[in-house]
């Protein structure tokens, strides 16, 4: 697997938490995340496109799940946002078709989020590196990142950093694979 390094001041990142579920808006929505980034010259731009919204009560359950979503509903605004990665969950999605990922821009970086933040138990490293390998076989490893399906903020400390272990230790399962398959 390709490792793109990004320094940790080199990215922009945006989160748009609607544009998903609301078709009639993505062509405003996609003209607003564009007008954001206009001028931005020295730094790559993300977009984040949500599926769910986290609800903080546990009582209540571990989180607010909107999906599944189907991808096509998604593929307007990432054709036309002017960005250069898109970051989506993927773990939280488990069985969800994802073969509309053949048509996702040729032109962007897609972040796999393979660590699903609306469940409190840590993905094993090779949970991790099953939801990397679901998402090659539609984009090829060099414009694949791979990072958490939304932020940690709300994990108890403990669990996002073993997450974040998962993460990497997955994304090394699937690198060291790649990398025997090369002549």
């Amino acid at each position: 697997m390709a490792v793109r390094r990004l320094s940790l001041w080199s990215v922009i990142q945006l989160d748009e938490p609607v544009l998903w579920f609301r078709p009639d808006d993505h062509a405003w929505g996609v003209k607003a995340v564009n007008a954001c980034f206009r001028g931005v010259k020295r730094a790559k731009k993300a977009l984040h496109v949500c599926q769910g919204n986290y609800n903080p009560d546990p009582a209540a359950h571990h989180g607010l799940r909107v999906f599944p979503s189907e991808f096509e509903a998604i593929l307007p605004v990432m054709q036309g946002a002017e960005v250069d990665l898109v970051l989506m969950a993927f773990a939280g999605l488990k069985e969800t078709d994802i073969s509309a990922l053949k048509d996702f821009p040729k032109d962007k970086m897609l972040g796999v989020g393979a660590v699903d933040v609306q469940d409190h138990r840590v993905e094993t490293a090779a949970q991790v590196a099953r939801t990397i390998r679901r998402v090659l076989q539609y984009v090829p490893a060099r414009r694949l990142f791979v990072c958490p399906d939304c932020g940690l903020n709300h994990l108890p400390r403990p669990v996002a950093f073993g997450k974040l272990q998962a993460m990497v230790k997955g994304a090394g399962l699937v690198r060291r694979a790649l990398a025997g398959k090369r002549p």
